[in-house]
């Protein structure tokens, strides 16, 4: 039964507030907004979702708020060569995965679970 409830919450509360946009860069952290807006404007990409209040990452054991939840991640798609060589330096996390997915994940949350870590989605990381 909670495992039933767990499934249920999370697919109701993972998504976007009823209403809100989210692929505007309202609601995100200055640094990582600037980020968006300067590889969009170089490579051409596209924004897919930014802040999706309630968003959660569960696994096994427990949950908590996705780093989307919290306007500190950006999911960009297009032009992958040039969304990565825009992250060279950049001392938030990424995802490196864009042929399995088709976007990069893009976080800033100083000291946050993904800060400085270039991961694939489902698990695996570096720093």
């Amino acid at each position: 039964m909670m495992r039933r409830f767990l499934i249920i919450f999370v697919v109701l509360f993972s998504g976007s507030a009823v209403g809100a946009d989210s692929t505007t860069l309202n609601g995100l952290a200055a640094e990582l907004a600037a980020k968006v807006r300067e590889i969009v404007a170089a490579c051409g990409s596209t924004v897919l979702s930014t802040w999706r209040p309630h968003s959660m990452i569960c696994n096994r054991r427990h949950c908590r708020p996705s780093e989307h939840a919290m306007g500190r991640a950006a999911d960009v798609a297009g032009n992958p060569d040039c969304i990565y060589a825009h992250l060279k330096g950049w001392p938030g996390g990424y995802s490196t995965d864009y042929l399995v997915m088709g976007h990069v994940h893009i976080s800033y949350n100083p000291h946050g679970p993904e800060w400085g870590v270039l991961f694939v989605h489902g698990g695996g990381w570096s720093r």
